[in-house]
């Protein structure tokens, strides 16, 4: 299955909107990023925790050491006023970035063309990189095949509309 393009930045918006929620501590951070699936891909500790980090120096998140019950003390993050408005400019962004996404799901889905790699019919188009599959100057083929759907064009744009219609507007 194709995975989720990622977001360039996603991860600082998750965190934000996380740490706004409910106060966290790095490792309930990092259950919360996989149980709610809002940042494509695996986030590895390490980027969590220079993302985070980086939110503190730049006073979005406050920092809190607290004295654990049986071990070490523990660091809780809150989201300060700065990391809201923060957060609020990301959220912002994310729902021009959505309705751009609409826009281009809805004419790919008029067009009702998708690119694979098959050879199932079709037009067959070349380009002329030198990336990694492609040995000297040969080209390489792309197919662009009918998107095969049980869905029609009306009903995943009005899907989109109705996934717009949910952003809230300020």
């Amino acid at each position: 299955a194709p995975r989720p393009a990622p977001v360039e930045g996603m991860l600082e918006a998750a965190v934000l909107m996380a740490c706004s929620e409910a106060p966290r501590y790095g490792y309930e951070l990092r259950a919360w990023l996989i149980q709610e699936e809002l940042v494509a891909g695996v986030v590895s500790p390490g980027r969590l925790y220079e993302t985070v980090a980086n939110l503190v120096s730049n006073g979005a998140l406050l920092a809190r050491d607290e004295a654990g019950e049986r071990g070490p003390a523990r660091r809780r993050y809150t989201t300060t006023d700065d990391g809201k408005v923060r957060l609020s400019r990301w959220v912002e962004s994310l729902e021009r970035s959505a309705k751009t996404l609409a826009r281009f799901l809805a004419r790919v889905s008029r067009a009702s063309l998708v690119l694979s790699e098959n050879s199932r019919g079709g037009e067959t188009m070349s380009c002329g990189c030198k990336c990694s599959n492609n040995e000297g100057d040969s080209k390489t083929s792309v197919q662009v095949a009918p998107v095969a759907s049980e869905r029609s064009i009306d009903e995943r744009l009005q899907t989109i509309e109705e996934l717009l219609q949910r952003i809230p507007v300020k």
